[in-house]
């Protein structure tokens, strides 16, 4: 009787150890759900980052319509290096 009793403890402890572990590090144990929970908030980061970005080149597109006489010159002066038919041109050597 004592033999059976030690070997029902025995697997109890084997039990509640194999359930302790799966319950921790299982493929749905806390440290899944830790990390998932972690990627979500990397998500959330980037998806902010993503709309500040987003509301900065909308501005820039509102600023562009809004004056889009001043941005085509700028555009053509800077990057195109065009110039009007009435500017001087100095050359520096």
């Amino acid at each position: 009787m004592i033999k059976i009793k030690k070997i029902l403890i025995g697997v109890l402890v084997m039990e509640i150890v194999c359930y302790g572990y799966w319950y921790v590090a299982g493929a749905q144990g806390l440290l899944f759900v830790q990390a998932q929970i972690e990627a979500c908030e990397k998500s959330k980061n980037k998806r902010d980052m993503l709309n500040k970005e987003v509301m900065i080149l909308n501005e820039r597109i509102e600023a562009y319509s809004k004056y889009q006489d001043f941005y085509y010159e700028k555009v053509a002066r800077e990057q195109l290096q065009m110039a009007r038919s009435s500017d001087l041109i100095y050359y520096l050597s």
